[in-house]
């Protein structure tokens, strides 16, 4: 990636997200929300399933959230060679990320619309 560019598919990512209404409610969880939720799925009675389910939403918001930020920092002229590429390892890490939350939200749908 180019020095000083924002992502186009992450960024149109979050640019669509954002400005979806259905998803205005959605919040971006904490840091020590984030955390919790890292230890309650090392918990091994945990209906992962569930969890999930209560909790995708607004973890796919938190990583968008992280998207865009990380893409801002990377347009700062100060930035740093090392930072770049630390930066640029986080986004293909987040869009992963991005990736596990929107087959968990399919799935989530498909189970809806089978017991309706």
């Amino acid at each position: 990636m180019p020095k000083h560019s924002r992502p186009d598919v992450l960024g149109a990512l979050v640019d669509r997200f954002e400005a979806d209404p259905l998803h205005a409610s959605v919040r971006v969880f904490t840091i020590e929300e984030l955390e919790i939720g890292l230890r309650m799925l090392d918990g091994a009675d945990l209906d992962r399933e569930a969890f999930w389910d209560a909790n995708i939403d607004s973890f796919r918001r938190t990583v968008l959230f992280a998207i865009r930020e990380t893409s801002n920092a990377l347009l700062s002229p100060k930035i740093t060679t090392a930072w770049q590429a630390e930066l640029e390892n986080q986004l293909e890490m987040l869009a992963k990320y991005i990736e596990f939350a929107e087959r968990h939200i399919r799935r989530r749908a498909r189970r809806v619309r089978r017991l309706n």
